[in-house]
C-alpha cells in the first residue's frame, strides 16, 4: 500500500504542476494580449496611412486636373499663335507686292484714278501704256489694244521685270501685225 506520506508527494507535484500551468497559461494570455495590443497600434497606424494617401491622391487628381487644363490653354494658344503666323506672312505678302507696285510705279508705270459705283477711288495701274490687272489670288496680267484686237501678258505674281517683258510682247505683236498688212496707230 502506498502511504500517506506519498499521496501528499504526489498531490504536492500535482498542484505544483497545475501552478506552473497555470503560470504558463498566464505568460500565454498576456503575450496574446500584448499582441493584440501590438496589432490594433498596427492598425490604427495603416488606417492613418490609407487617410494620408487618401489626400495625398485628391491633391494629385486636383493637381492632374489643373495641368490638363494647362495643356488646353497651351493648345489653344497654340492655335491662336498659328493664326498669328499665318496673318503675318499674308500681311508679309500684301507687304512685297506693295513694294513692287511702288518700285513699278517709279519705273515708268501711270497710275490713274478711276471712282467706282460705291464712290471710292480705285487706282487703275498701267506699265507703258498696257492695263494690269490682279485676280483674287494675287497674279498680274496685262491687257492692251492694238489694231482693234485685245491682246494679253500673263505677269505672274510678281510686277518685278514686268516693263520688259510688257515691251518684248508689244514688239511682238506689233511685228506680226506688221506682216498681216494692218496699219497700226
Amino acid at each position: 500500500m502506498v502511504s500517506k506520506g506519498t499521496e501528499v508527494k504526489k498531490r504536492l507535484s500535482k498542484g505544483e504542476r497545475l501552478n506552473t500551468v497555470q503560470q504558463d497559461l498566464d505568460a500565454v494570455i498576456h503575450e496574446l494580449n500584448s499582441k493584440r495590443e501590438e496589432l490594433s497600434k498596427v492598425s490604427q497606424e495603416l488606417a492613418e496611412v490609407k487617410h494620408r494617401l487618401s489626400i495625398r491622391e485628391a491633391e494629385l487628381n486636383t493637381k492632374v486636373k489643373q495641368l490638363d487644363e494647362v495643356i488646353q490653354e497651351l493648345a489653344n494658344k497654340q492655335e491662336e499663335l498659328n493664326a498669328v503666323s499665318q496673318r503675318l506672312d499674308e500681311v508679309k505678302q500684301e507687304l512685297t507686292r506693295a513694294e513692287e507696285l511702288s518700285r513699278v510705279s517709279h519705273t515708268g508705270a501711270d497710275r490713274l484714278s478711276k471712282v467706282n459705283q460705291g464712290g471710292e477711288v480705285k487706282q487703275k495701274l498701267t506699265i507703258a501704256g498696257w492695263n494690269i490687272q490682279q485676280d483674287g489670288h494675287g497674279y498680274y496680267r496685262a491687257f492692251k489694244k492694238i489694231s482693234g484686237k485685245l491682246y494679253g501678258l500673263y505677269l505672274g505674281r510678281s510686277l518685278r521685270g514686268a516693263e520688259d517683258r510688257i515691251k518684248a510682247r508689244e514688239a511682238e505683236v506689233r511685228q506680226r501685225v506688221n506682216q498681216s498688212g494692218h496699219t497700226l496707230p
